[in-house]
């Protein structure tokens, strides 16, 4: 299963979503991909594209400081695949209220199964399944 996480992009002088930008495609582990397990399965996605402990998105295990020490960087994860990059090198912003997550479940060997795709939300209180 992976799930595609896109940032809704807003009207600055509405505040209206108007478009949304895949920015991750997150693999989802083994273990989440039951059914039952959706709910986990969004956590884990909303999780791995959120800039807690460094850069979910900038594509490197450590930093290294102005002194020459390095720090790790704990929102590394190779389950997340950057589909968007930001132009002035920075990293993208967490994943907010929202946002969307598109769970896309796969066959044995990779591909789509398009019948079974289904779209959230995310809310301000967990996550809400959209048409």
């Amino acid at each position: 299963m992976k799930i595609t996480v896109e940032h809704a992009n807003r009207n600055r002088e509405t505040g209206d979503v108007e478009t949304f930008t895949a920015v991750a495609e997150v693999q989802i582990p083994a273990e989440l991909y039951d059914y039952d397990k959706t709910q986990e399965a969004l956590e884990y996605a909303y999780r791995w594209t959120n800039n807690i402990e460094g850069s979910w998105s900038i594509k490197k295990a450590s930093f290294t400081l102005e002194d020459g020490s390095s720090v790790a960087n704990g929102d590394f994860n190779n389950d997340v695949v950057v589909l968007k990059n930001r132009e002035d090198g920075l990293g993208q912003r967490s994943t907010m209220a929202f946002d969307r997550f598109i769970i896309d479940h796969q066959a044995k060997d990779g591909s789509v199964v398009p019948e079974y795709r289904r779209t959230f939300e995310c809310a301000f209180i967990g996550f809400k399944e959209i048409d």
